[in-house]
């Protein structure tokens, strides 16, 4: 469904953005679900006079909860969603899948997602620690305190050249994972 920008864009705040190989930019927001524009379509009713498209996914397109908090992509070329409340979703250009406590995701207030070198989907909760998604097996991994991990609330996940996941928490640091082991950082 295509909306007019000045509909779209006014009400929320926006949270999150994330760039796809298709030229589509992903905006997270807060209470107004995702909005997806596309620059490259030519209709004329684009963001500030300009040529592309809006399309507004919210709860009704299947969008687990409309508080978006991050976005990210996967190699596939998925989108990765983080919710408030409604668990990461995962979007493949057909419907949406939710992953929640009840499939093995340690929490469902979602604040950052991030595929690693491996494939491996991370995901990090508000208050429920870190959950490693494996797409092959279908499964959660939720305890890495044997591994020296043990970061509540997870704000922050990216991944470094040199293959490197960098967490991000509230209070409890900066973690490096390594691939095996993880090593703190006070802030």
């Amino acid at each position: 469904e295509n909306v007019k920008p000045e509909y779209q864009m006014t009400g929320y705040p926006v949270s999150s953005f994330y760039g796809d190989d298709q030229g589509n930019l992903w905006i997270g927001t807060k209470g107004g679900g995702i909005i997806k524009y596309n620059g490259r379509q030519s209709s004329g009713g684009g963001l500030g006079g300009q040529s592309g498209s809006f399309t507004h996914i919210t709860e009704i397109n299947g969008l687990t909860n409309n508080h978006v908090f991050q976005i990210s992509g996967d190699k596939a070329g998925g989108i990765w969603v983080g919710t408030d409340g409604g668990g990461a979703c995962h979007y493949s250009g057909d419907a949406f899948i939710t992953y929640t406590q009840f499939n093995g995701l340690s929490g469902n207030v979602i604040m950052s997602v991030q595929e690693d070198v491996l494939g491996k989907i991370w995901i990090g909760t508000f208050g429920n620690g870190l959950s490693k998604y494996d797409p092959l097996n279908n499964s959660f991994t939720t305890d890495f305190s044997k591994s020296g991990f043990n970061g509540k609330y997870i704000y922050a996940i990216t991944e470094d050249i040199s293959g490197n996941l960098w967490i991000g928490t509230h209070r409890d640091g900066l973690y490096k994972y390594d691939g095996s082991k993880f090593t703190r950082y006070s802030t």
